[in-house]
């Protein structure tokens, strides 16, 4: 269980007590001007509050697969974000906290401008209900850090890497029908919705059956009506949204990365067993969830 907490302490304590490491002097003496970013190193440079970016989130570059990016290649379609390993062995509750002040910070750095799109980007990811949906849910750092990426469309989806040009099957793996995207991987996808409809049956509840889902035309839609559906718990509901989707995402890279395949019975099966690790490790909106059955 201590995957899923650090040290003991939940992530709001570890938030609070989180201290900043300081730089060197020699960081905190230099000017850095930045310009159009092209020559500022995101990582290395000291231009947030005069301070490094890896001083102020060690562990956040820790897990960093491209450290050597410059200001400009980063802040680009959050290029910085895409860089982290999720999978990384130290994702803990210390290192969620680092990234969210991170992320804090590299949004309120407004006195330069990279670009019109990442300005935009960030802004429009400020006025969502973000906080909502993912954030105030109970779930282990690296899930919650994946769904605030996949509830903006911003994971590595076929479709993202096509637009990029770089190498990918355009089919989705779970189902083999039609082209990936977010929204189909995690709502329309046959594949997906078997588990949900396996969910449903389990939990005796029908509303959570695909068939009963309300119309939505984005995964932000989907995520954000999913956990109104009546009768069901709400705080509960959300981190088993987290989970679903968590689990929908290994068995997708599994089958790209492994060469292998479980069927959608067995992936509902990992998620039961996963969801009753999370309320043996004390998430009680979820063991009322699931306790019920």
């Amino acid at each position: 269980m201590a995957s899923l907490e650090s040290g003991g302490q939940p992530l709001g304590q570890q938030r609070a007590s989180l201290q900043l490491s300081r730089p060197p002097s020699f960081s905190i003496a230099t000017t850095i001007t930045i310009g159009n970013g092209e020559k500022i190193s995101f990582w290395n440079s000291a231009w947030i509050q005069s301070l490094r970016t890896k001083d102020l989130a060690p562990s956040v570059y820790t897990i960093s697969k491209k450290k050597n990016r410059t200001l400009q290649e980063a802040l680009t379609s959050n290029a910085w974000i895409m860089d982290l390993n999720l999978l990384h062995p130290s994702f803990s509750a210390r290192l969620f906290a680092e990234f969210l002040q991170l992320w804090k910070n590299v949004q309120q750095s407004g006195q330069f401008s990279i670009s019109s799109a990442y300005h935009a980007q960030f802004i429009g990811a400020i006025s969502t209900n973000l906080n909502e949906i993912i954030w105030s849910a109970w779930a282990p750092p690296k899930c919650k850090f994946f769904s605030w990426l996949a509830v903006q469309d911003r994971i590595w989806t076929a479709d993202r890497l096509q637009a990029r040009g770089w190498m990918h099957n355009p089919a989705c793996v779970l189902c083999r029908k039609v082209p990936e995207i977010g929204m189909h991987l995690f709502s329309k996808c046959r594949f997906t919705r078997s588990i949900w409809a396996d969910i449903s049956t389990w939990l005796a509840e029908p509303s959570l059956h695909p068939i009963n889902w309300k119309q939505t035309a984005s995964i932000h839609e989907w995520w954000s009506v999913l956990p109104e559906i009546q009768g069901v718990p709400r705080k509960g509901f959300k981190s088993l949204v987290i989970l679903v989707c968590w689990k929908v995402w290994l068995e997708r890279n599994a089958r790209i990365f492994n060469r292998t395949e479980a069927p959608s019975f067995v992936v509902t099966t990992k998620i039961g067993d996963e969801a009753s690790l999370w309320t043996m490790a004390g998430v009680m909106h979820l063991t009322r969830l699931i306790g019920r059955v």
